[in-house]
């Protein structure tokens, strides 16, 4: 996890720090103002300028120091939002594909957006509130100190007894932060699995069912706010209470201590300087039981294990890209073994589910196998840079990555230097693509997110037209090659034959016609 105070915000902090004590000096000077001018007014004296001045201007100075308390706040929380965020998203990138893929959208979702918030609203929220609160109400006591010693001596066991019980009380709102969040996330989870199936589902008969099922996820999950939020709530009560206790407290002692008037006016006014950071000490345990189980929640994604990773690893030389498989288990497959020189045509062979697509995730990067060692070029796949593998090794199935945005973006994603348009245009036309070019109008049409709008043969071919554009020297081809149309079938085959790559595909039907020089049988027990 990101350090909280880290990246610049203990001195962000520190200034809000500082803020706050301005802002309990203007609200000390305004309850000492508050008796002056009291004092003048039961005297029938003139009002004192500078005392109206002192008065005016301190709740100024106070609306301001709250403002720029805030911003500050604000800043620092969503700078640490933004550092959690690039390092979930990092970390995420690590992980193998296949654990990735393990993890429900809707949890997934919830790290980067609820998770977030509660980072962000501690710094900005929580922490200056607390500081507030320790700031002002010792001010409060100082002031009453200052105007009578009786009020004080009558006033601060009983803010004692308030801070106790709010302290005390607090602990249990880590318990219901934690149950509203668990089912928050299990309804976010359910949402984001069944929201784009919803079509499906009606056409299953499931629909009265989910719909059930929103219904009992939503019934407990409004039990548990609804509960969170009483105990919130009743936390703030406390303040109150105490407030109006103390105010009748310094009514009364200034009665029957024949205390001045004015002097009263300024007790009462200073009890109005704690009011608000006590009643902020309730949502400051709210928003401290939030961060911590959010803090609980990333930390145990940022443990999850990831891949093998050197940034700083070796460069493939130019050319194809020999392969090496020593005792390879990765999925239901153990004890694989092959060697495939440079420039060979492999294909693989075996049952649904044996590994065979996996494997490639493994050549491609994607995954980590369970045992085994890689060889690409010579070089173990964990000393290859990731952007080495990214250049020279090629995937061609129906599910690469696409980003919402242009058309030209989508072929090119992933390559080092965008070629030109006729270039892209030409790739795309050889594969049959022009019509889809043309109803999106072009390379600056948009295509959806995912690639919802394109159909999977489609997606086949932006893989091959990345693989195309490229400069592979290892060409990875899943079974799903067997959607592609015959238009782009002879393209792919016709460019895989005119340049010298290594090419492994999982072609049980021979629909690629390629020549291959190994039928590689993927098993169970493979040996």
């Amino acid at each position: 996890m990101p350090a909280l105070l880290g990246g610049g915000r203990r001195s962000v902090l520190l200034g809000v720090f500082a803020v706050t004590c301005v802002e309990g000096g203007a609200a000390g000077a305004a309850a000492l103002a508050t008796r002056e001018l009291f004092g003048v007014l039961h005297a029938d004296g003139s009002l004192p300028a500078l005392w109206l001045t002192v008065l005016a201007g301190s709740g100024l100075v106070i609306g301001v120091s709250r403002i720029v308390a805030r911003t500050r706040g604000e800043l620092a929380g969503q700078t640490y939002a933004k550092e959690i965020r690039c390092r979930l998203f990092s970390h995420a990138s690590k992980m193998a594909a296949s654990d990735v893929d393990a993890r429900r959208a809707g949890y997934m979702s919830l790290r980067f957006v609820g998770d977030l918030s509660a980072f962000s609203n501690w710094l900005a929220l929580g922490l200056p509130r607390l500081m507030s609160a320790c700031v002002l109400v010792p001010v409060t006591l100082a002031v009453l100190g200052i105007l009578h010693l009786p009020f004080l001596l009558v006033v601060s066991p009983l803010y004692i007894a308030a801070l106790l019980l709010i302290g005390v009380g607090g602990f249990r709102l880590l318990e219901l932060q934690l149950k509203q969040r668990s089912h928050r996330a299990a309804m976010a989870a359910d949402m984001a699995e069944r929201m784009p199936l919803a079509p499906q589902l009606r056409r299953l008969g499931r629909h009265s069912r989910e719909l059930q099922r929103i219904h009992q996820q939503s019934q407990r999950l409004i039990s548990s706010s609804l509960a969170r939020l009483r105990w919130a709530q009743a936390l703030k009560v406390v303040p109150d209470a105490s407030a109006g206790i103390g105010a009748a407290c310094v009514i009364w002692i200034g009665a029957t201590t024949a205390a001045p008037v004015s002097i009263i006016a300024g007790g009462l006014a200073a009890l109005g300087i704690a009011l608000s950071p006590m009643r902020d000490l309730a949502s400051v345990w709210n928003l401290l039981s939030a961060y911590r189980v959010a803090r609980n929640k990333c930390q145990a994604a940022l443990n999850r294990s990831t891949r093998p990773y050197n940034a700083k690893g070796k460069r493939f030389p130019p050319g194809a890209i020999s392969v090496d498989l020593q005792g390879i288990a990765v999925g239901r497959l153990r004890d694989f073994n092959a060697s495939i020189k440079r420039g060979e045509h492999v294909c693989l062979l075996g049952d649904n589910g044996v590994g065979k697509s996996r494997l490639l995730l493994v050549l491609a990067g994607l995954e980590h196998p369970h045992a085994g060692r890689i060889r690409l070029a010579g070089s173990p796949i964990t000393r290859v840079s990731p952007a080495s593998l990214r250049r020279r090794v090629a995937v061609i199935d129906d599910s690469p990555p696409i980003l919402h945005g242009s058309l030209r973006r989508v072929f090119t994603l992933g390559l080092d230097s965008r070629p030109g348009d006729a270039s892209i245009l030409g790739v795309a036309r050889r594969l049959g693509l022009s019509p889809l070019v043309k109803q999106l109008g072009g390379l600056d049409g948009k295509v959806g997110e995912n690639g919802r709008t394109l159909s999977r043969g489609e997606k086949l071919k932006v893989a091959a037209v990345r693989a195309m554009l490229g400069n592979p020297g290892l060409v990875l081809i899943d079974t799903s090659v067997n959607q592609l149309d015959t238009r782009g079938l002879q393209a792919l085959v016709v460019w895989l034959k005119q340049h010298t790559v290594t090419v492994i595909a999982v072609d049980p039907t021979g629909i690629l016609d390629l020549e291959y020089s190994q039928h590689l049988v993927l098993g169970y027990d493979h040996q």
